[in-house]
């Protein structure tokens, strides 16, 4: 008897653009391998390709990397060399991934900028089915930037050259290229992807006032509606799985826990605040907690974001702060804790989605923060620590408001299958 031939699954890329949205898709996994071969791919425009690469090797992911090209030693200090080599290799890899690879579906974080359009519109061009799912929010004033204080000859210089620098890069990529490849940078889901998956209807309705057709917009929520209220509902049942993932996390179950959330508007790609000020509004949230909750009854757990490392909040150490691994799961640690702390994230839908106490803060008092209030239901941002004094204390009392609307306004229900589902 002629034995079966298995038949191969069809393989759906899922491409991340850092580690946090690599470590997101990376949930869906589990839900996706009997349907299809899923590979992760890597490319090395990202800033963070290095880390990603480091990521999935540790972790036995299965990847596929569009590693940068080899650079004539002259010529690799020279930006626009750089910029075309980079562009031209990265074109024939693309073409040839997708020949020779043959994807059934491309599920991508955006489809804007120039490494990320080249791969859909190439995929388009097959016949792939290429899709982006949005996996973290997108508000208004998420693109506001200081005025950088730089002198007048510089602005000058600046004004006249870099208009200068994009006409004859994007020229020199026409003619190496051929068609028209510019670094547009646009609106996530604004490209030429088929498909696009957003968070929640306010998700739905702002992409849609920003450009977005409707029709090609699908609201299937966020991953962490359906895992962190699942996690957190396993911990309620059994409480041994909680004791389990105390002990992994170093969390004292015997006292109340406090934790807290960085989010760095100090980095390179922000540049909101100064290292100073970052440290400054970080030590005085953390001095405000210790204020009314004291070490011996309240354990106080600091989760820096996933770029930063813990070393860089050493000075908290005073504070009896327990530093929290910044890839650790999110949807463990709060449901771990009874109160939960941050300002903007991705993460505030977590508590709002197991109902748990939670504060959100902007003790720097930056528009970009505020914008963001009614796309997570925040009632109301704290911005002053004799305020967050009172929540604190009404916490301790038991009688903490909620801080935000009904998770119902804000929640997609049912978001894993949701997604699935319109994954296909």
């Amino acid at each position: 008897m002629a034995q079966k031939t298995l038949e191969k699954k069809p393989l759906l890329l899922l491409v991340p653009h850092y580690v946090g949205s690599l470590r997101y898709f990376e949930k869906l996994l589990p839900h996706l391998a009997g349907r299809y071969d899923v590979r992760f791919l890597l490319i090395f425009g990202r800033r963070s390709f290095g880390e990603m690469t480091v990521y999935a090797r540790e972790h036995n992911s299965p990847f596929i990397a569009i590693n940068p090209p080899k650079y004539r030693a002259l010529l690799r200090r020279l930006p626009l060399y750089v910029t075309i080599r980079n562009a031209v290799h990265y074109s024939r890899e693309v073409e040839k991934m997708l020949r020779e690879r043959k994807p059934a579906r491309i599920v991508a974080t955006n489809d804007q900028g120039f490494y990320m359009r080249r791969l859909i519109e190439e995929a388009n061009r097959r016949g792939v089915d290429t899709a982006v799912l949005q996996w973290a929010l997108t508000y208004p004033g998420q693109r506001i930037r200081p005025q950088k204080q730089a002198p007048l000859w510089r602005k000058h210089i600046y004004r006249i050259g870099k208009p200068l620098y994009i006409h004859i890069r994007d020229n020199l990529l026409k003619i190496a290229l051929g068609n028209d490849s510019r670094w547009h940078k646009g609106i996530i889901g604004g490209g030429s992807a088929k498909r696009f998956g957003v968070i929640n209807k306010q998700a739905l309705e702002w992409f849609k006032a920003r450009g977005v057709p409707a029709e090609k917009m699908t609201v299937v929520g966020y991953l962490d509606f359906h895992l962190s209220k699942e996690i957190n509902e396993e911990f309620c049942r059994d409480a041994s799985k909680k004791e389990e993932a105390a002990k992994r996390h170093n969390i004292d179950l015997k006292k109340k826990n406090i934790i807290f959330y960085s989010t760095p508007f100090n980095r390179k790609d922000t540049a909101i605040l100064t290292d100073e000020e970052q440290r400054r509004m970080t030590e005085t949230l953390v001095r405000a907690v210790r204020d009314i909750c004291p070490k011996d009854e309240y354990g106080l757990l600091f989760k820096p974001h996933p770029s930063e490392t813990k070393e860089q909040y050493s000075y908290l150490s005073p504070y009896s702060v327990s530093f929290m691994d910044p890839l650790a799961d999110n949807s463990e640690l709060i449901a771990l804790s009874d109160l939960y702390i941050a300002g903007v994230s991705t993460t505030n839908f977590i508590p709002i989605s197991m109902d748990k106490d939670a504060v959100f803060v902007n003790l720097a008092k930056l528009p970009q923060v505020e914008s963001a209030r009614p796309f997570f239901g925040i009632k109301k941002f704290v911005t002053e620590p004799a305020e967050l004094h009172l929540l604190l204390n009404d916490f301790k009392r038991g009688n903490l408001e909620r801080q935000y609307e009904g998770r119902e306004k804000i929640i997609t229900d049912e978001s894993l299958e949701k997604i699935l589902n319109w994954i296909g």
